[in-house]
């Protein structure tokens, strides 16, 4: 399922963190849990030679990572718990056929009951994207690949570059659009060039995914081995012109603020003026946050054939969806990703992934009926006044400053 990083289980999740400590200490109102666990301690372990595991290692031996997971953690607990109370209540909602049009449950309702359908699913395959795929097989010319390049975007598809709309890091008043660097099926530009074994099994790994993608879409064996093998050396040559994850944290050097004068100069081969009209945003300035990899962008635009962009496209499209297609196209995605990349031993089953997907997209409506089951008045009024009382130890430690 595709997710987004805005969910209301994050915010359920801080919420009953602090609900289910105990009572937040005002005046002198007694706790009513300790704050520190002493059975999570391992005190065979010599503090002075391995202080993680003195504190953490009965933890860490009583929690083994569960099969679906690539990592573990306590507010991975009070997720698994959240996901527990939210299945009740979407539950609830799914087997309502009743509810009104229009109304958030309906929507809940009709997207989780979509996901579920694992019946339709398979009958269906790929074949939800065929209106998408007829707009990339059309493609004639780079004027026509824009088009398609703006469309993707509008449906959450990142193919050459990143877009967004977000505050300007300078003028924190103002929104601006921001470009960047993207294109890569793998987590980043390294994975392209490390040359250790295990990044070679990944890079080999990555292609045999690719081709069993096309494979997937009806294309022949050999056919889609050398599309596979043709998006790898486009994505490497992407990955080539790619900043690495330490110059990206340096927010001087990915603040370059261009006017359009100055971006079509930067990148003339792309037709910046139809790509905003179709995006729906009228600019007269952009942050471009890597310029080097705009500038090999607009090479390759020109050296590029358009056959290979569409077959790029078309793998972008089937990539970005596998998760939500019939089984074959969810068991590649996850061997590769899931398994390869993550180390996760075992798919998750389909209602925690349809829920979680609904999470990801109706985050807010959900919370609206997980309030209503799970977030009582006595629970809203506990955590009201534990940000009452973080908001005067904030204001007496400020007072105290010279």
């Amino acid at each position: 399922m595709k997710k987004k990083y805005t969910s209301i289980l994050l915010i359920l999740m801080s919420m009953n963190m602090f609900v289910n400590a105990g009572t937040p200490v005002s005046g002198n109102s007694p706790e009513k849990n300790k704050a520190i666990d002493l059975s999570n301690f391992d005190t065979t372990v010599n503090p002075r030679n391995d202080f993680y595991n003195y504190v953490n290692g009965n933890w860490l031996k009583n929690n083994p990572i569960p099969p679906t997971e690539n990592l573990w953690g306590s507010f991975n607990e009070l997720r698994e718990k959240n996901l527990k109370n939210l299945r009740i209540v979407i539950g609830n909602v799914a087997e309502d056929n009743s509810t009104p049009q229009g109304t958030i449950k309906q929507k809940i309702h009709d997207f989780y009951n979509t996901g579920m359908d694992s019946v339709k699913r398979e009958k269906d395959g790929a074949t939800p994207l065929n209106e998408i795929f007829g707009r990339i097989a059309i493609i004639k010319n780079t004027d026509e690949l824009v088009k398609v390049l703006a469309y993707l975007q509008t449906i959450q598809i990142r193919n050459i570059f990143a877009f967004g709309v977000d505050q300007d890091d300078k003028s924190s008043t103002e929104m601006i659009v921001k470009l960047h660097q993207a294109g890569l099926g793998l987590p980043d530009r390294d994975y392209y060039f490390n040359k250790d074994d295990n990044s070679v099994k990944i890079q080999m790994e990555y292609r045999l995914y690719i081709g069993k993608l096309f494979e997937l879409l009806g294309d022949k064996t050999e056919d889609a081995v050398k599309e596979a093998e043709m998006i790898y050396n486009l994505e490497t040559e992407l990955a080539k012109a790619s900043r690495k994850r330490v110059e990206l944290r340096d927010p001087e050097l990915n603040y370059n603020k261009k006017t359009m004068a100055e971006l079509k100069t930067l990148v003339p081969n792309m037709d910046w003026d139809n790509f905003f009209r179709l995006m729906g945003v009228n600019v007269t300035t952009v942050v471009v946050g890597q310029p080097d990899f705009f500038t090999a962008v607009n090479a390759m635009l020109k050296s590029t054939p358009i056959e290979d962009w569409k077959n790029y496209l078309r793998y972008k499209v089937i990539s970005s969806f596998a998760g939500d297609l019939s089984s074959a196209f969810v068991n590649e995605s996850f061997h590769f990703y899931g398994t390869i990349l993550s180390g996760t031993k075992e798919i998750k089953p389909l209602w925690k992934r349809c829920l979680e997907a609904t999470d990801g997209e109706l985050g807010e409506a959900l919370g609206q009926l997980y309030v209503e089951r799970f977030f009582s008045a006595d629970a809203k009024k506990r955590v009201n006044l534990m940000v009452d009382n973080l908001i005067a130890a904030y204001k007496d430690r400020i007072n105290k400053v010279d």
